[in-house]
């Protein structure tokens, strides 16, 4: 049986969206670098088999690491921008649930803070959808993520940035 709810379409809507941005963002991208002569084409390697999402060396310390996975029972696995730049995906692996809850507690508004221009980035909540986030209680061993807008393309790649919920808060993500 089809459903055909009024959310049915908006969510099949805000897919298609976005599988289209992307899809567009890729194919303006490669048009970019062919019209420049001279310039050669970046190589882009492939994540390690089993990794959700490369972060690079210089974003987390061992010891931050640590700290994270202690205290608030996640794995911070970074910030990238997503959709040509116009949001920001945090993603994080829930290691220990109970620890882990604040960042899914749908009473609080995550924010993420540039560090060099003090902007504040929130998460935006789409018509039948709602909030670009998670907010069921966290379940050890998944992983999970929240959309922050960046209008403008404001947070760029290599910038440092600030995630605040609540009491949590993880300074010095490096942007991908």
């Amino acid at each position: 049986m089809v459903n055909k709810s009024p959310e049915c379409y908006g969510a099949m809507l805000l897919a298609g969206l976005l599988a289209s941005s992307i899809f567009i963002s890729a194919a303006f991208a490669q048009t970019s670098q062919e019209q420049q002569p001279g310039k050669t084409q970046p190589t882009i390697s492939a994540p390690a088999p089993g990794s959700v999402f490369p972060v690079g060396a210089s974003a987390l310390s061992e010891s931050a690491r640590t700290f994270y996975k202690s205290v608030w029972g996640v794995e911070i696995l970074g910030v990238r921008r997503v959709s040509a730049g116009t949001w920001l995906r945090f993603s994080y692996r829930v290691v220990d649930a109970k620890k882990a809850a604040v960042l899914n507690d749908k009473r609080l508004n995550p924010r993420l803070i540039d560090e060099k221009t003090g902007a504040t980035l929130m998460i935006p909540t789409m018509d039948m959808v709602g909030p670009l986030r998670p907010t069921a209680p966290p379940q050890n061993g998944r992983s999970y993520y929240m959309i922050f807008e960046n209008p403008g393309g404001l947070v760029r790649p290599g910038n440092r940035v600030n995630l605040v919920v609540g009491s949590f808060r993880a300074d010095g993500l490096v942007v991908q």
